[in-house]
């Protein structure tokens, strides 16, 4: 393992193995999301080694050897090869962004500034993301899984607004502004947030304004005050699951991703007082529905 100084960014690049249990890929997914619970600024996927490589970008070398040695502590039996080295950040995060195709989910086309407006597509559904330096463009299957729960909820139910934990590019929150909801969206690291604040701009228009429904807010989403007739969409692992919960079990419904499937019994277990109404799976990612057992917003009781 080695390190230097860069231009003025961090990277660490860093080989994935699995073992008799979890396969190189679902390690590689893993560790992936780790490395933005530990904030880096985006992560990029290599696959022409003898496993998968990843390639964190952080604000500075510093922060990226400081990642470094948390995931070498918490997943270093899957860890090979590990490098910290400088790199020109605007330079290394373009160039993650050639692979990146338009996600469908639903009614709701997902795709970057660069691609093309589809002819085929009613416009409110056409939703223009870019990933920046924040996780949740719509092609990773956790944001497709909360996007599909999510979607599920609003066509059934009316919440009084849904409150987005952890909103990342603000895809979700702007899906369910575009639903005609109001949508407080909650996101701790700064960077995140503006990528986020710039997609609400980008996707507004004069005749149809996201920016008037969404409210975006930088802070703590242990902190947020969640009414029963809220709807939580949480996409964040299960680490940031356990921090959250007491705040969203305030709500009747809750919609969460970010899951491995064998994580889904550890999350029913943050939810005592609500049942797992739909579980959605893809590959090795889970999402859950989640309704109480007890509710107390009563236009959605009977549903």
């Amino acid at each position: 393992m080695t390190a230097s100084r860069g231009p003025d960014s961090g990277a660490l690049r860093l080989e994935v193995s699995g073992d008799d249990v979890i396969d190189a890929s679902t390690a590689a997914e893993i560790i992936s999301l780790a490395l933005f619970d530990l904030d880096a600024q985006a992560v990029g996927h290599e696959g022409d080694g003898t496993g998968p490589v990843l390639v964190a970008g952080f604000p500075t070398v510093r922060h990226a050897q400081a990642a470094l040695e948390a995931i070498t502590a918490g997943h270093g039996a899957f860890v090979h090869d590990a490098v910290v080295h400088g790199v020109d950040s605007a330079d290394w995060v373009a160039s993650q962004r050639d692979g990146l195709e338009p996600t469908v989910v639903g009614p709701w086309h997902i795709r970057a500034p660069w691609h093309p407006q589809p002819t085929h597509i009613d416009p409110l559904a056409d939703i223009v993301i870019d990933p920046g330096v924040a996780f949740g463009h719509g092609a990773h299957p956790t944001t497709q899984l909360t996007i599909e729960l999510m979607h599920r909820q609003l066509t059934r139910t009316s919440p009084d607004r849904v409150v987005d934990l952890g909103t990342g590019t603000g895809v979700a929150a702007l899906i369910a502004a575009r639903s005609g909801l109001r949508v407080l969206a909650v996101e701790h690291d700064a960077g995140a947030c503006q990528v986020a604040r710039l997609n609400i701009e980008r996707n507004s228009t004069p005749a149809d304004s996201p920016m008037e429904q969404i409210e975006l807010v930088q802070g703590d989403a242990a902190d947020v005050d969640v009414a029963a007739c809220d709807l939580v969409v949480a996409n964040v692992t299960l680490d940031v699951q356990r921090l959250i919960a007491p705040a969203c079990a305030s709500a009747d419904r809750i919609v969460v991703s970010g899951l491995l499937c064998n994580q889904v019994r550890a999350m029913q277990d943050l939810y005592p007082g609500h049942r797992a109404s739909t579980i959605c799976t893809s590959g090795e990612w889970a999402g859950i529905e989640f309704s109480s057992l007890a509710p107390r917003c009563r236009k959605n009781c009977n549903e």
